[in-house]
C-alpha cells in the first residue's frame, strides 16, 4: 500500500482502505465518521489535519516504524477523534512518534484519545492541547488480539501510553487525563517521565497526571514509579489536579515531582468562599479578599498567580477563560453566594 499523498487545498473524506504517506501542506483534510489507516508517515507541515467522530490508525512495523510530525504552521485537529497504531497485521508495531515542533499544534477536543506505546515530542514552540482528552494506552484486549505471541514485543513494552518530553515548548489539558504512563516491571526496565524542560510551560487544570508517590525505596521500584520532571527554567501551573492515589506505607512515600535549580511547579486548590448575612441569605457580588499564612515567606501576602507572563493579581487569561470569568468577576460571589478561587497552596522549586 505504498503512496504519497499530499494535500494543498480541501480534500475529499478519506477512503477507508491503507493510503500512503499522507502530507499537509495547505488547506484542510478531513477524516470523519470512518478509521481510516495510514501505511506512512504524517507530516502536517502548514493547514489543518481533522480527524472527527473518527480514527488515524499508523500501521507500522519492527523495520519501518512510523511517525506523525505536526510542525510549522500546521494543525493536527482531534474533534472526538483518535489517533493510534493499527495493529490488525502481520508482525504488528504498536509503538508510535507524535512530534510537534516549530510552531505545529495539535488539539484533542471532546473525549479524543492519543492511544498508542512509543513517545509524543512537543518540541521548538510546539503546542499540545487537551480538552476533555486524555492519552492512554491502547486497550489490552486489543494487544492480547494482535500481539499475544509475539517475539518481537513484550507485553510489559506495549501495554503504556506514551512517554512524553516538552522541550522549550507548551502543553496545556483541561478537565484532560495522562493515563497508563510507561513502566516496566515484567521487562525490568526504568519507568519514564512527564519532561518539562529547557523553558517549557505545562498549565494543567482539574486534570489527571498518573505520576505517583512511589514506594522507590529498592531498585526494582523504579522500574513502576513515574515522576514530572520540571527543569531547565521551565515551569508547571496545576489547578485542582490530581495524582495516582497512594495506598502503602507512609515511610515508604516519595515525591512525585522533581525540579532542578530555577524550575518550579506551583499547585492551586479550588476555595469555595461563601458570604451570607446572619440569616444564612447568600450576598451576591461580595468581593473576597485572601491572603497567606502561615510559616512562609508569604505570610500576611495578598493572593498571588504565577504565570508565564511574571506574577499577577489574578489567575492567567487560560484560567479565567476555562472558569468564565474576567480579571473584574473572578473575585466577586455568585447569585448562591459563593466565589471558587484558585488558591496556591504548594510551590516546588
Amino acid at each position: 500500500f505504498a503512496g504519497l499523498y499530499i494535500v494543498t487545498s480541501p480534500a475529499p473524506a478519506a477512503a477507508q482502505i491503507p493510503i500512503g504517506d499522507l502530507t499537509i501542506t495547505s488547506g484542510t483534510y478531513t477524516i470523519e465518521n470512518i478509521e481510516q489507516p495510514v501505511d506512512g508517515d504524517v507530516e502536517v507541515t502548514g493547514g489543518e489535519l481533522i480527524v472527527r467522530n473518527g480514527a488515524l490508525m499508523i500501521i507500522s512495523t519492527m523495520v519501518e516504524p512510523r511517525h506523525v510530525t505536526v510542525s510549522g504552521d500546521g494543525k493536527l485537529i482531534l474533534e472526538h477523534g483518535v489517533l493510534t497504531s493499527y495493529l490488525n497485521q502481520i508482525d504488528p508495531w504498536p509503538f508510535l512518534t507524535l512530534t510537534i515542533m516549530d510552531g505545529g499544534t495539535v488539539i484533542a477536543t471532546d473525549s479524543s484519545v492519543l492511544s498508542f506505546p512509543g513517545y509524543i515530542y512537543v518540541l521548538s514552540g510546539g503546542n499540545l492541547t487537551l480538552y476533555d482528552s486524555s492519552i492512554e494506552q491502547i486497550p489490552d484486549e486489543d494487544l492480547s488480539q494482535y500481539l499475544g505471541g509475539s517475539v518481537d514485543v513484550s507485553m510489559d513494552s506495549a501495554d503504556d501510553g506514551p512517554t512524553i518530553m516538552i522541550n522549550e515548548a507548551t502543553l496545556t489539558m483541561f478537565d484532560s487525563s495522562i493515563t497508563d504512563m510507561p513502566e516496566f516491571p515484567t521487562d525490568m526496565v526504568l519507568a519514564r517521565n512527564l519532561t518539562v524542560s529547557d523553558h517549557s510551560m505545562f498549565l494543567a487544570v482539574n486534570s489527571y497526571i498518573d505520576v505517583d508517590f512511589g514506594p522507590a525505596e529498592a531498585p526494582a521500584d523504579w522500574y513502576a514509579h513515574n515522576v514530572l520532571v520540571v527543569e531547565g527554567l521551565s515551569n508547571a501551573y496545576l489547578y485542582g489536579c490530581h495524582f495516582e492515589p497512594y495506598t502503602g506505607a507512609l515511610s515508604a512515600r516519595t515525591h512525585p515531582m522533581y525540579t532542578t535549580v530555577g524550575a518550579d511547579v506551583y499547585i492551586y486548590r479550588w476555595l469555595n468562599s461563601i458570604v451570607g448575612d446572619e440569616y444564612g441569605v447568600p450576598i451576591p457580588d461580595a468581593e473576597i479578599d485572601a491572603v497567606f499564612t502561615g510559616s512562609t515567606i508569604l505570610e500576611g501576602e495578598p493572593l498571588v498567580y504565577y504565570t508565564r507572563s511574571g506574577e499577577s493579581s489574578t489567575p492567567p487569561a487560560e484560567v479565567l477563560d476555562y472558569m468564565g470569568e474576567t480579571v473584574d468577576s473572578v473575585f466577586l460571589t455568585k447569585s448562591d453566594g459563593v466565589a471558587q478561587i484558585p488558591f496556591l497552596t504548594d510551590r516546588c522549586t
